[in-house]
């Protein structure tokens, strides 16, 4: 189903179908003249980065919360996914390389996350009938004695482009280049669809210290031709 724009306008309840997912200049409605907006317009309340999945997220929008209580990342033992096998796990350590949950419990585990950080979802324990239930997984739970000055509270992501490939990236520590550099790949993809696609040269620069890389130009190519 596509994105849908709303009247701005207190009341009106006009909305049509649009294609247009940025959610900015969308015309102006039809029965007062204000202007339309999209259905997240007004909602999405900042970008950050999820201290636990790693990944960016938006307040207000999908699954996001933000926490109106300190609480800790634990681990729930069950049984992990070993090749073709289900292992029992009482443990983080035992989980297999390549797990999803040992990567979150890698970047967050025990962690106490304070009021007002933001969070990708609820990670909230699975419940009977679930999937995830009796797996290996992670939780927050509620940790009301956590000494405040280990709370962590993220800020709102800010976004630079990479100075090889244009792409945005997440202006912290790991995009940020430290001494001068040449990105480890010398093209990339550049197209909004497969008609477009195309293969388009690296800024091979060298680079100064002080500017920013994506993974893609820190790392090399993800892909042959």
């Amino acid at each position: 189903m596509g994105m849908r724009a709303h009247c701005s306008k207190d009341g009106c309840d006009y909305s049509e179908p649009s294609d247009n997912h940025r959610g900015a200049g969308l015309g102006t409605c039809p029965r007062d003249g204000a202007p339309l907006r999209a259905h997240t317009a007004g909602r999405a309340k900042g970008r950050y980065v999820c201290p636990i999945s790693g990944s960016v997220v938006t307040l207000g929008l999908s699954s996001t919360i933000q926490l109106d209580q300190p609480m800790r990342l634990q681990f729930q033992p069950g049984v992990a996914w070993a090749g073709l096998d289900e292992t029992p796990v009482t443990d983080p350590g035992q989980l297999p390389a390549n797990s999803y949950v040992r990567e979150l419990w890698g970047r967050a585990g025990g962690r106490v996350f304070g009021p007002g950080c933001v969070i990708g979802h609820d990670y909230a324990p699975a419940r009977p009938g679930e999937y995830q239930y009796g797996r290996a997984d992670v939780y927050l739970a509620p940790a009301p004695d956590a000494d405040p000055g280990t709370w962590f509270v993220n800020e709102p992501a800010t976004f630079r482009k990479c100075a090889a490939c244009n792409k945005r990236v997440v202006a912290d520590d790991t995009s940020l280049m430290t001494a001068e550099w040449t990105p480890e790949r010398e093209w990339y993809w550049a197209g909004r669809n497969n008609r477009s696609r195309r293969a388009v040269d690296t800024n091979r620069g060298p680079h100064p210290a002080g500017t920013y890389a994506c993974q893609r130009c820190r790392e090399g190519n993800p892909e042959p031709f």
